[in-house]
C-alpha cells in the first residue's frame, strides 16, 4: 500500500496540514503511520472516507468533541441522532436570524421615515392598511413613576419601562419593544386625564409565522393624520396629547368628517434619543374617519 505525507494527504483533500493534526490530537483521525524516528506521519487514501466526514460534520456545526464522540460511538442510529439534534439547532438559529433581521429592516425603515418626514402639525388623508397591535393594561401612576414631580417626558419614559416590562414578563420578543403607541378610545376624547393613561399598544409582525391570539386587528381604511416632531412641551405639566386631540377632531368637523374608531399615537422613530437625552421624538396622531352620519362607530 502508498502511503501519503501529511501534506499529500491534506493537498488530496483539500484540508490544511494544521487541520490534520489537530484531528490526529482530538483521537479523530489518526495516521496509519508514525516514523519513530523522524516523527512524520503517514496516511493512507483510504482514510479519505473518514476525513469527508468529519469534514461534513464539521460544515453542520459539531464541534470537534462531538465529532470524536460519534467516531468513538460507532454508531449510525448515533450519527443520526447527532444530525436531528444539531438540524433541531440550526432551525432555531435560523428563526432568530429571521427576527434580527426584521428588527433591522424595522429599524432601516424608521430611520427613512425619520428622514423623510411628512409636514408636521397639519392634518392630511392617509389610506392606511390592515395592521395588529398587543394592547397593555393602562398604568397606573405608581407605573410612571409615582408622586414624584417629574415632567411630562420624563413620564413618558416611565410609560415606555411600564410597556418594556410588561413584554418581559409575558415572554413576547423584545423585537416587540420599539414605536410604543397609546390606544385612545372615542370615550377618552377630551378628558383630561392625559394620554398617558391610556392602553399602550405595540404593533406585531406575523411575517415570520409567529401567532398573537390576543392581538386586536387595526382595520384597513381612511384615516386623518398629522405628524409631529416635538413630543413634550418645556412646561414640565403640560400634556401636549390634550390639545392636540382636540385640535385634530376639529379638522375633521371642518372638513365634514368624524371618527369611527379609537385614535392611536403611533412612535415612528425614537432614535434621536441615542444621541441626545432630550431629543424629541418623531409620530403621529392617526384616526380612522368616515363622512358625518354614516353609521354607528368602530370602537
Amino acid at each position: 500500500m502508498k502511503y501519503l505525507s501529511i501534506g499529500a494527504m491534506a493537498k488530496a483533500n483539500g484540508v490544511s496540514v494544521k487541520a490534520l493534526r489537530v484531528y490526529q490530537a482530538k483521537g479523530i483521525l489518526q495516521p496509519q503511520i508514525v516514523d519513530e524516528n523522524t516523527g512524520y506521519r503517514y496516511y493512507s487514501i483510504l482514510q479519505s472516507g473518514r476525513l469527508d466526514m468529519i469534514t461534513q460534520l464539521r460544515s453542520i456545526g459539531l464541534s470537534l468533541d462531538q465529532i470524536a464522540g460519534i467516531a468513538e460511538k460507532k454508531s449510525i442510529r448515533n450519527l443520526r441522532e447527532q444530525a436531528l439534534g444539531r438540524r433541531d439547532e440550526i432551525d432555531a438559529e435560523i428563526v432568530r436570524l429571521q427576527s434580527q433581521r426584521l428588527t433591522a429592516d424595522h429599524l432601516i425603515a424608521d430611520c427613512d421615515a425619520y428622514l423623510n418626514k411628512a409636514l408636521c402639525d397639519r392634518p392630511i388623508l392617509e389610506m392606511i392598511p390592515e395592521r395588529k397591535i398587543i394592547l397593555f393594561e393602562a398604568p397606573s401612576l405608581a407605573d410612571l413613576g409615582g408622586d414624584e414631580p417629574y415632567t411630562d417626558f420624563e413620564r413618558w419614559c416611565w410609560y415606555h419601562r411600564y410597556v418594556k416590562r410588561l413584554i418581559q414578563e409575558r415572554g413576547y420578543p423584545l423585537s416587540l419593544y420599539r414605536n410604543v403607541g397609546n390606544f385612545v378610545p372615542q370615550s377618552a376624547f377630551g378628558t383630561q386625564r392625559g394620554t398617558l393613561f391610556t392602553q399602550p399598544f405595540v404593533f406585531v409582525d406575523e411575517s415570520l409565522g409567529e401567532q398573537y391570539p390576543e392581538a386586536v386587528t387595526l382595520p384597513a381604511g381612511q384615516h386623518m393624520v398629522v405628524y409631529y416632531s416635538t413630543c413634550h412641551s418645556e412646561d414640565d405639566g403640560a400634556d401636549f396629547d390634550n390639545e392636540r386631540i382636540p385640535n385634530l377632531l376639529a379638522a375633521l368637523d371642518e372638513q365634514g368628517l368624524e371618527p369611527c374608531g379609537p385614535l392611536t399615537i403611533e412612535g415612528i422613530s425614537m432614535y434621536k434619543l441615542f444621541f441626545e437625552t432630550d431629543a424629541q421624538a418623531y409620530f403621529r396622531h392617526c384616526v380612522p374617519v368616515r363622512p358625518k352620519g354614516k353609521g354607528d362607530d368602530r370602537r
